[in-house]
């Protein structure tokens, strides 16, 4: 008996074949009346396979026959701690999320995955300034051209990276076209928004990255789900002074809502979600240059912005939780050759927000590299066309 699998507008339709094999249940799978066929999420095919491989039925149609991409990949050198990571997923089944600091290096962790598998690989992330990061950084391990969607950009390549909006926008058609996804900033999936875009891949391997995992049992469960569950974990202070540079935690009181006031007292250049991107972009430059000493944001750069020569942090009204902490302390934590970071945050005297600001603090707390098994003491001993 042979069953023909079909990527069909980002679900899976298997021909021949009822919702169980051999009297066991097909995961996900479920009668489809208006084709007579059997359906199921496209993001369970690696499953539904193995389910059939043991009931002895053949297979067509399967991972089988994507091609490999052509080109040569250069994979980048590894830390220690971020080769235990990628052995600790490896070990996984290919599978699952890390959990990094911010500025430790989670981009270089995913290239040498692509360059180690050499299959074809598409890349989400959440930001236009993360699509250009990550697209100039896959230029630099492969040699055979690379693919972007997003930013008025539309070219498909076995290599590929797209913003979450445009792989949402073209997944039902190139779902079935990639073997790993790698998801930077995993947090945003697991918590409704967005989840089908993964749901309509049938990529088996997929790699996660965050430095603020989701804690919520519910959207944790989904996005162990769809992306793998949690296999590595190593906190900021395991790696400051050493891998991350030197970090001072500086508390004062202060007005939460002062960040604007700040611009217009001392000149300082906002960046905002108000600000067009050619002007946002141009004042980030000068700021990497020097030629712009400060800049002030409410939450515009939490997240992926790599300025490396920035040193010094002052966090205004941080309501938030330990998630967006971790991402702004990130923003200076950035290596450079003798480099100190200090972080002031600036809180009200006589309010609830010095024990909130404890208890941000504990996503810096040092935490053990969360595995199983062989991953655990492996771990712990290294530390094409358009679309």
């Amino acid at each position: 008996m042979t069953v023909k699998l079909t990527f069909d507008r980002g679900t899976l339709e298997l021909t021949g074949l009822s919702p169980k094999a051999d009297g066991e249940p097909l995961p996900g799978v479920l009668w489809d009346p208006r084709t007579g066929s059997c359906r199921a999420p496209a993001y369970r095919m690696a499953e539904i396979e193995q389910v059939l491989s043991r009931c002895g039925i053949a297979t067509l149609g399967t991972a089988a026959a994507w091609p490999r991409p052509g080109g040569r990949f250069a994979p980048p050198p590894l830390r220690p701690y971020q080769q235990a990571a990628l052995d600790a997923w490896e070990i996984a089944g290919h599978r699952g999320l890390l959990v990094l600091p911010t500025g430790a290096g989670k981009t270089r962790i995913a290239l040498a995955a692509i360059a180690r598998l050499e299959v074809a690989t598409l890349c989400l992330v959440p930001t236009r300034i993360l699509l250009h990061q990550w697209y100039t950084q896959l230029c630099g391990l492969y040699d055979a051209g690379v693919g972007c969607l997003g930013d008025g950009t539309r070219r498909l390549r076995p290599i590929t990276v797209a913003t979450y909006e445009s792989a949402y926008r073209y997944m039902a058609r190139i779902g079935h076209r990639f073997a790993l996804l790698v998801v930077d900033e995993a947090h945003h999936f697991g918590i409704g928004q967005r989840d089908e875009l993964l749901e309509m891949s049938v990529a088996p391997m997929r790699l996660g990255l965050t430095a603020t995992p989701i804690t919520e049992l519910q959207a944790r469960a989904q996005s162990d789900r769809l992306i793998g569950r949690e296999v590595f974990r190593i906190g900021v202070l395991d790696l400051v002074g050493r891998y991350l540079a030197e970090l001072e935690l500086v508390t004062l009181t202060a007005d939460n809502d002062a960040a604007y006031a700040i611009a217009r007292e001392h000149l300082v250049m906002p960046i905002t979600c108000d600000i067009a991107r050619a002007e946002r972009d141009r004042a980030l430059a000068l700021f990497r240059e020097g030629r712009l000493r400060a800049l002030v944001s409410s939450r515009v750069l939490n997240e992926g912005l790599d300025l490396p020569d920035a040193d010094v942090a002052i966090i205004v009204g941080s309501s938030q939780g330990a998630r967006e902490h971790v991402q702004r302390i990130g923003r200076v934590l950035r290596p450079r050759e003798g480099k100190r970071a200090v972080v002031y945050e600036l809180l009200s005297r006589g309010t609830s927000e010095l024990s909130r600001a404890e208890r941000r603090r504990s996503g810096l707390v040092t935490r053990t590299p969360v595995s199983q098994g062989a991953a655990g003491e492996r771990a712990q001993a290294k530390l094409p066309g358009s679309a």
